[in-house]
């Protein structure tokens, strides 16, 4: 049982539990089936570590050999709906609220390479009234979509990521309140574990209520309460699935208590010689951290799928490999050894499952307490000719004999451009082979003082250290990758303390190069160092800077990261300094853009120059492109239209390129005018007609020729967008996605994400001065909304967007409508929002609420476009329906800081959704005037083309004519009010009248 019943807390049962279980529950499963590729299923729980630990804890369970990761525990509290991860507040009024860097950290758990397959989330333990909390919070406000159960749940799956919500009860056993809480939790789009120590009837009934479509696992707890329960027995109670059983790894004081790793193979092999379990658990991470008598937690997990399959793989993960696109490739390789762990033969096999890779074996037979090796390879002839990008594939390993496959996962970088470049010049030996020893080590100290060195992976007694093959591709950018030199060789050039301050590293093959990339690093302090390129016809280039900062702490221009460090001497320890610590950093020059093309014979380093006595600094590793290798295509062309006959280019830079080339047709595909050849990564097209749809492409280019095209971008200019962008939103939100979850910001990339039922790619806004198709977001009134950041200030602001809808909101105030755009804080002066109330447009401020309700209705079943504005000097607040002032009012002044982020298409607090339609969202730092909104409504409904007003004389009368389908505006006074004149071009104005200014409008 998950607990201590026999020890004697005072406290509040609710803080009782959290002191006593801080941690969290992390489980390794095996699921048997033929060739499935999530293997062996191991299960470890664990609290503080999976919420404190951050990134290192993180890559830690990564590499563990987990499939299942169990977050211990979750506490609802009765009143609120509060949702306590232990001691910490994590989920409140339907918001995750808890450490903001915790969900992005728990993302990672599943990226490859990882055994991590499967995050859950514990709900309740001994001694604590959670599901009572659970039942009360069910009766009181049901488990609909509005609940605060729902929308609470809703929020941590979002925020976890979690697969499953793993039940244990030990203190209701209420089954009718365990079932409707799993339904609930099944619409949320979780699965449903269970975890019990005793009382299986309680269990057997909640199982068979809620079938085997919500619960997919059942962990059977066999320690403290539950040390003499018995798989075998358990089994029986749940049709067919069979129980993974959990056993407490060594704890307590001096560590005696509980079971080695060791231990819990034995035990587990028995159980699944007798019981036939599918996989197991360990309890607990924590105490694995605290006790490390009885193994590391990956010892733990190795013990379990050892156990229930004797069909053993290592290493835990293949290779990440990396190529140049139709270019280069390093060989690499990943030698697998597959051992038999079990008493009889066992026959495997093997699946491929991408052409980029190769297998030395596909199956075979192994007798007992043998091993084989299996050597997966990288198939370069494919490799080299994928389009360029990331790609991952995977190894199965099958055992035939007990029907259990393991996969084993593998990761390839197409993109890379700057290749590894063999040089000579080496002094130094810092990369120790992981077969040093004290007396061989390979290596001497880069840290001199400190005695320390660099290691590569798989040294005995640890995990980390540099590539095994040398080999990696940098995290710097998308597009270098360099190679070490040879372990426990001359490897580096090392600089300061008792060797040079400067050296020369020499091209193995001298050649011209677009760009050359650098990498380094300095113990005992750093900075930047100097270095000259010397050509081959005899010149020299200026001094360059390369980074050579110390390799801790320094978190810039990072190449490659975590990967521990060595202390010589009369023992050899590996540390684990931590998942940022230690670092090599990359210097990249484009030598292209700098103008120095002439092929390079060596490379003359100098160290820092504040470097002090102890200091040193390595050059590790030159990459280059070169000249001869074509240039790469611009990645992430966008295009932005502006107000007036342009559109604004942007691109990712090109390594290498010293120019660009933009080209436009008016067809999509071409062919193509060259426009421009800009330096920089961005243009402005100018000289457009407003309303025409215009396609770019932009190439890189250098001294030794032109790359390929990017992909195909369009824009519209004086559509809608041009306009609104025009006015320098502080963020845009089309809402013209057509799938996935996330929602794009084209301003500032402040994306936010879809929650709940929410339809995308909806037939939009109608009117020609959108682009074709134009997409909204339709909120079907029952869960969907949609959040994005708050990026305007607490001071003047407005909100544009168009909605359609045919409902009816809440009456009288904002805050009781079915919400728009967003900002409430339940109990907070500082919070704004705009909803629909009763059929009108409510815009509200402040607490207590001032609400301005518009005057004209807007849910005829038409697009109507909104703007709001507020200034905080004055509090006027004003709402503009299609172009036009409806209404206007007085709110608070000052400052209004809250909340940190919107919600469409629903209120924050109360969840009163909307049901209707938006599109175009968005929010301005500003208040706008009269004639930006009205000219944000023009664009949509009508096109604004490049018209221009002339005037001649005739006599004595003033002759006006202008092209086009225009209507002449005439006014006393440039700020209006213009009235139209209703004769079409010419229009003969005579001098004696009152002086007027003219402009035309299109439409």
């Amino acid at each position: 049982m998950h607990g201590h019943p026999e020890r004697s807390w005072h406290l509040h049962p609710l803080r009782t539990a959290m002191r006593r279980l801080g941690g969290l529950i992390v489980a390794v499963a095996l699921w048997l089936g033929w060739l499935l590729p999530a293997g062996a299923s191991s299960t470890i729980f664990g609290g503080g570590p999976f919420y404190s630990g951050g990134t290192a804890t993180m890559n830690a369970l990564r590499a563990s050999g987990y499939t299942t990761v169990m977050l211990w525990c979750i506490h609802v509290d009765a009143t609120s709906g509060n949702l306590i991860y232990n001691d910490q507040l994590i989920v409140a009024n339907g918001a995750y609220v808890g450490n903001a860097s915790w969900p992005g950290q728990l993302a990672t758990l599943k990226a490859q390479p990882t055994s991590v397959n499967r995050i859950e989330v514990s709900v309740s333990s001994w001694g604590v009234n959670d599901f009572q909390s659970i039942q009360t919070l069910m009766n009181n406000y049901g488990t609909n979509t509005d609940s605060i159960l729902y929308r609470n749940f809703q929020a941590l799956k979002a925020a976890t990521g979690a697969d499953a919500i793993d039940y244990d009860d030990e203190t209701l056993y209420d089954v009718a309140t365990a079932v409707k809480f799993g339904r609930m939790l099944a619409s949320i789009g979780y699965k449903v574990t269970l975890c019990p120590y005793t009382n299986p009837s309680f269990w057997q009934g909640v199982y068979s209520q809620l079938g085997t479509g919500i619960v997919d696992a059942v962990y059977l707890q066999c320690y403290a309460g539950g040390a003499g329960n018995n798989p075998a027995t358990w089994n029986g109670y749940f049709s067919g699935t069979k129980v993974q059983p959990g056993m407490w790894c060594k704890n307590g004081n001096g560590c005696t208590a509980g079971n080695s790793a060791s231990e819990v193979q034995t035990q587990m092999a028995a159980w699944r010689a007798g019981a036939d379990i599918p996989g197991g658990f360990m309890w607990l991470y924590d105490d694995m951290l605290a006790c490390n008598a009885g193994g590391t937690p990956a010892d733990y997990a190795r013990a379990i799928n050892t156990a229930v399959d004797p069909l053993v793989v290592s290493p835990a993960a293949g290779f990440a490999a990396a190529t140049a696109f139709r270019a280069l490739s390093v060989p690499t390789t990943t030698p697998f050894v597959l051992s038999n762990a079990g008493p009889s033969t066992l026959n495997w096999n093997l699946v491929n499952t991408s052409s980029w890779l190769t297998v030395s074996a596909a199956g075979g037979s192994l007798v007992a307490n043998s091993a084989a090796m299996v050597t997966v390879g990288l198939n370069a002839a494919v490799a080299t000719n994928l389009t360029p990008g990331f790609y991952s594939a995977s190894i199965v390993f099958s055992n035939h004999s007990s029907g259990v496959a393991v996969a084993r996962n593998f990761t390839l970088n197409t993109a890379i451009a700057l290749w590894p470049v063999t040089v000579t010049g080496f002094n130094a030996a810092l990369l120790a082979p992981n077969t040093a020893t004290p007396a061989n080590p390979g290596a001497s100290a880069f840290d001199i003082p400190n005695n320390y060195c660099f290691c590569q992976a798989g040294l005995s007694g640890g995990s980390l250290g540099l590539p095994l093959n040398g080999f990696f591709a940098s995290l710097a950018d998308a597009y270098t990758a360099f190679q070490l030199g040879g372990y426990g060789t001359t490897n580096a050039l090392l600089l300061g303390n008792t060797y040079p301050r400067s050296g020369t590293l020499t091209m193995t093959s001298p050649r011209q190069f677009s760009a050359l990339s650098v990498l380094a690093t300095s113990a005992n302090g750093g900075g930047v160092g100097t270095l000259v390129l010397n050509f081959t016809n005899g010149t020299r280039s200026p001094a360059l800077s390369f980074n050579a900062q110390d390799w801790f702490y320094t978190v810039t221009n990072v190449a490659l990261q975590g990967f521990g460090r060595l202390k010589l001497g009369t023992s050899l320890t590996l540390e684990n300094n931590g998942a940022a610590n230690p670092n090599l950093y990359q210097t990249t020059f484009n030598l292209a853009a700098l103008g120095l093309t002439q092929a390079v014979a060596s490379i003359t380093f100098s160290n820092p120059a504040t470097a002090g006595a102890s200091q040193t600094t390595a050059i590790l590793a030159v990459s280059g492109l070169p000249g001869d290798i074509p240039l790469g295509a611009p990645a992430v062309l966008a295009a932005r239209p502006g107000s007036n006959a342009t559109v604004q280019l942007t691109w990712s830079p090109v390594v290498g390129a010293a120019n660009y080339h933009v080209k436009r047709s008016t067809v999509s595909g071409g062919p193509y005018v060259t426009l421009a050849s800009p330096v920089g990564t961005n243009h402005t097209a100018t000289g457009l007609a407003n309303g025409t749809t215009y396609f770019f492409v932009v190439s890189s280019s250098g001294p030794f020729g032109e790359g390929a095209n990017s992909t195909e971008v369009s824009a519209m200019p004086g559509s809608y967008a041009g306009w609104l962008l025009s006015a320098s939103p502080a963020g845009y939100w089309p809402l013209a996605e057509t799938g996935g979850s996330v929602t794009h910001d084209v301003v500032g990339g402040n994306d936010g994400f879809y929650a709940g039922t929410c339809y995308l790619g909806l037939a939009g806004v109608a009117g020609a001065g959108f682009a074709v198709p134009h997409r909204a977001v339709h909120y079907d009134g029952s869960s969907g909304y949609t959040q994005i950041p708050r990026v305007i200030g607490s001071t003047n602001f407005s909100i544009a967007f168009w909605l359609l809808t045919s409902a009816t909101g809440g009456t009288p105030n904002w805050y009781n409508g079915r919400g728009i755009v967003d900002g409430e804080v339940s109990g907070m002066t500082d919070d704004f929002g705009v909803a629909l109330v009763g059929g009108k447009i409510g815009f509200g401020l402040g607490n207590p609420d001032v609400t301005l309700t518009s005057v004209k209705t807007v849910n005829n079943a038409q697009w109507h476009h909104v703007g709001v504005t507020r200034d905080a000097g004055t509090g006027a607040l004003r709402i503009y329906i299609d172009g036009t002032l409806d209404t206007s009012g007085t709110g608070p002044t000052g400052p209004k800081t809250a909340p940190s982020s919107l919600r469409l298409g629903s209120l924050q607090t109360a969840n009163n959704f909307l049901n209707g339609s938006l599109s175009d969202v968005a929010v301005y730092n500003r208040v706008l005037n009269p004639e930006d909104v009205a000219v944000l409504y023009q664009a949509a409904t009508g096109l604004f083309y490049d018209v221009t007003l002339t005037n001649s004389w005739n006599g004595n009368s003033l002759v006006l004519s202008w092209a086009g389908n225009g209507k002449l505006l005439e006014a006393t006074n440039i700020l209006g009010p213009w009235s139209t004149n209703a004769a079409g071009s010419p229009v003969i104005v005579s001098p004696a009248q009152p002086q007027k200014f003219y402009r035309i409008l299109t439409r």
